[in-house]
């Protein structure tokens, strides 16, 4: 008798429990008839979310696995041509929910999302906003403006066809091409960007950066970290707290500045400003326009290439501090116009091609200074 007793009670307090957990679950699912150009409004709390399109003027919202005890606090409803889902139960992240949307091509997504995996897996032709205080947020083929801020965790994007501005606090950002213009911020974590159409504006923390190409203006800014850049279309301006820089090739203006590490700038065309505070700095420049290059650092050896048939007139500054007892020196591939060199071992010598044109001033401590001949222009 006490054992059936004692079973009994065991199978209640199973019961209890199971029940006071929340552990049985529910799925949902509504359909609205919808018209191109209305909104998917998302405030809502899970473990992901995915959005997917179709040709049909129609709104599909499936959530899984909401616990009884939170199903009440789900709200699905139609205003207009607008779909709105709610779901924050007692302010609490839900980690089991899953949410499956299917939406319009042409349709805009407005979202707010506490939670996991945030994903657009097909083509959207309207705007995408997401603002997500965590987890990872993948976007394949948005044809509209994006505007994605998260509190951390990777952003990835495979097409994206206008203006794309992402924030982030930290995780790294992988974006393949970018259709518009481009601002991308985070706090840390790795950045590649394979292709940005227009402008591009960048600053990091910290991190590695691998930019592509960029059809505009590059504006771009990193607290630490490598960063590689490929061709720039108009001009460019970087800034560094240290790090390798390296950029395969702009037109206009090319400005840097960092702290440290070594700069390598090839295929430019126009104009240069880099200062440095230490490192290497090869320099491979095709002079163009009426601006002045300038190119100083405060230790490292500078390496300057022009073509041969450049109009140039360069002016090149060694210091060497007394207690510095390495030999350093000015080479060229040119005939100088004026070349000094006191007891102390600086240097100062000028530099004319072809009767003279753009003015191009070297300046080192404590380094090698070389003006060579550049052979393979394109």
């Amino acid at each position: 008798m006490k054992t059936a007793i004692r079973f009994v009670t065991t199978l209640t307090t199973l019961f209890l429990v199971l029940w006071a957990t929340g552990v049985a679950e529910q799925n949902v699912k509504k359909n609205f008839t919808v018209r191109p150009g209305g909104v998917l409004r998302l405030d809502v709390s899970g473990e992901s979310v995915q959005i997917t399109t179709s040709e049909k003027l129609e709104a599909i919202v499936e959530v899984e696995d909401i616990p009884d005890k939170y199903v009440n606090d789900l709200k699905i409803s139609q205003s207009g041509n607008d779909v709105i889902v709610t779901f924050k139960p007692s302010r609490r992240r839900q980690e089991d929910t899953r949410f499956f949307i299917t939406i319009p091509e042409e349709f805009n997504v407005d979202a707010k999302y506490t939670g996991g995996r945030f994903e657009v897996a097909e083509l959207l032709k309207g705007y995408l906003t997401v603002f997500t205080d965590g987890g990872s947020v993948d976007l394949v083929d948005v044809t509209g403006v994006v505007n994605v801020e998260s509190g951390g965790g990777s952003i990835e994007g495979r097409l994206l066809g206008s203006d794309v501005k992402i924030k982030t606090g930290g995780g790294s950002v992988q974006v393949r091409e970018i259709g518009g213009s481009g601002q991308v911020k985070t706090g840390g974590g790795s950045v590649k960007l394979e292709k940005v159409a227009k402008d591009l504006t960048l600053e990091t923390g910290g991190g590695n950066v691998r930019v592509g190409t960029v059809g505009g203006k590059a504006n771009l800014e990193t607290g630490g970290g490598n960063m590689q850049v490929g061709a720039v279309a108009l001009e460019a301006k970087v800034r560094s707290g240290g790090g390798n820089l390296e950029i395969e090739g702009g037109r206009g203006r090319t400005a840097v500045k960092t702290g440290g590490g070594n700069v390598a700038l090839s295929q430019l065309m126009g104009s240069v400003d880099v200062n440095t505070g230490g490192g290497s700095v090869t320099v491979d420049l095709t002079p163009e326009g009426t601006a002045s290059s300038n190119v100083e650092s405060k230790g490292g050896d500078i390496t300057f290439r022009l073509p041969e048939n450049a109009k140039a007139t360069i002016e090149v500054t060694l210091n060497i501090r007394r207690y510095e007892r390495k030999k350093y020196s000015v080479r060229s591939d040119f005939k100088p116009e004026k070349f000094e060199k006191d007891e102390d071992g600086n240097v100062s010598a000028t530099y004319t091609l072809n009767g003279g044109g753009q003015k191009i001033t070297l300046e080192t401590t404590d380094g090698d200074i070389e003006v060579r001949r550049l052979t393979n222009t394109k």
